[in-house]
C-alpha cells in the first residue's frame, strides 16, 4: 500500500489534478486502471529485483543482505547486473537508462503542475504571467537540485528520500482521508461522486474509505515513527547526528502545516466553531447551473443523502 500511495501521487494531489483536466474520460475506470498498473508494475519490478540479488548471492557467495544496497542501488546496481545477462547489453543498458531518464522527467510534470496551480488560485495575479512562474519555479527546483549532483549528492539525496518521502508522506495521506471522510462526511462525499457521475459508490469502497484506508494509514504511520533508527548510507556508513536532526526538520516541516492552519482556521471562525467544519459558500461545481442545482439538492435533504440526478458537462463547459 506504501509504495502504491506514494508511487501514484495521491498525497501530492497530482494524479487529482491531471484527472481535472481529463473531464471528459471516466473517473472511476481512469483510477481503477493506474492504481492496479501501479500495483503490478511494483510486484514485477519487486519479483526482477529479488530475483536479481539472489542470483548475485549465489555467485559472490555472500548473504542477500551484504549485496542489497538500499535507495538508489538497487535501480543503479541491480538492474544493470541482469542487463549483463542479456544480448547486446550496451542496447539494453541504454534503453533502460533512457528509460529512467523519461521516468523522472515524466513524474516532474504533475509535481510541477500542482505546485503552479496552488500558487495560481492562492494568488490569482499569477495567471497572466504563467510562463514566468512556471520559469521561476524550474529554476529554483534545478538550484536546489544541484546539491544533488555534488560529490556527496548521494548522502544529501539519500537524506532527502529517507526524511521527505518516507512517514511525512504517509501523515499527510492519513490527514487527508481522515478529513474528507470523518469530518466532510462518507455520506456527503457519496452524494457528491452520486452528483458528477450518476452512481453511488459501491459499499466496499465507503467501508474502505472511512475505516479501512484511515487504519492502515494510522499504523503504516505509527510504525514508521517507533521504528524509526538514525539514516545510514548503503547501511553501513552512519550520519552525524546534525544531518538526522536535519532530517526530521524537514519532515515535520510538511506534517505541521496541517495541524497549523487547522488551528488557523478554528481561531477564525471561533464565534461559530462548527462552521470550521463546514464548506464554505462558494464550494460545488464551477459551472453557474450546475452550483445551482448542487445547493439545491444540499437544501433539500437535512442528512445529505438525498438521491441526486445525473449531471453532466458538455467539452464547452455547459450543463446537459
Amino acid at each position: 500500500m506504501r509504495e502504491v500511495e506514494e508511487s501514484s501521487g495521491t498525497t501530492a494531489m497530482s494524479a487529482v489534478l491531471q484527472r481535472w483536466w481529463l473531464r471528459e474520460a471516466s473517473a472511476c475506470s481512469d483510477a481503477s486502471i493506474v492504481v492496479i498498473a501501479d500495483l503490478i508494475t511494483s510486484l514485477l519490478g519487486g519479483i526482477a529485483i529479488f530475483a536479481v540479488l539472489g542470483h548475485m548471492s549465489l555467485e559472490l557467495q555472500v548473504p542477500i543482505e551484504e549485496v542489497a544496497k538500499a535507495g538508489q542501488g538497487l535501480a543503479f546496481v541491480i538492474y544493470p547486473e541482469a542487463l549483463t545477462t542479456f544480448w547486446c547489453p550496451q542496447l539494453w543498458s541504454f534503453i533502460f537508462f533512457f528509460m529512467l531518464y523519461l521516468l523522472g522527467i515524466d513524474s516532474e510534470f504533475p509535481l510541477l503542475q500542482t505546485t503552479l496551480t496552488v500558487l495560481s488560485d492562492t494568488f490569482p495575479v499569477l495567471r497572466k504571467y504563467r510562463s514566468i512562474t512556471a520559469f521561476i519555479a524550474c529554476s529554483t527546483c534545478f538550484v536546489i537540485g544541484l546539491s544533488c549532483v555534488t560529490q556527496g549528492g548521494q548522502y544529501v539525496l539519500n537524506l532527502l528520500d529517507t526524511y521527505c518521502a518516507g512517514v511525512s508522506a504517509l501523515f499527510i495521506a492519513m490527514c487527508e482521508v481522515m478529513a474528507l471522510m470523518w469530518l466532510y462526511g462518507v455520506r456527503r462525499f457519496s452524494n457528491d461522486i452520486k452528483f458528477m457521475l450518476g452512481k453511488t459508490p459501491p459499499w466496499i469502497f465507503r467501508f474502505s474509505w472511512t475505516f479501512l484506508s484511515p487504519l492502515i494509514l494510522c499504523v503504516l504511520v505509527v510504525y514508521g515513527l517507533v521504528m524509526a533508527a538514525p539514516v545510514m548510507y548503503n547501511n553501513v556508513e552512519p550520519y552525524p547526528a546534525w544531518a538526522n536532526r536535519l532530517g526530521w526538520f524537514f519532515a515535520s516541516l510538511s506534517m505541521i502545516q496541517i495541524p497549523l492552519w487547522a488551528a488557523v482556521a478554528l481561531f477564525r471562525a471561533r464565534k461559530n466553531i462548527r462552521s470550521a467544519f463546514e464548506p464554505t459558500d462558494t464550494w460545488g461545481p464551477a459551472e453557474k447551473k450546475l452550483l445551482q442545482e448542487y445547493r439545491a439538492t444540499v437544501a433539500n435533504s437535512k442528512d445529505r443523502t438525498c438521491n441526486v440526478a445525473l449531471r453532466t458537462v458538455s467539452a464547452n463547459g455547459t450543463a446537459a
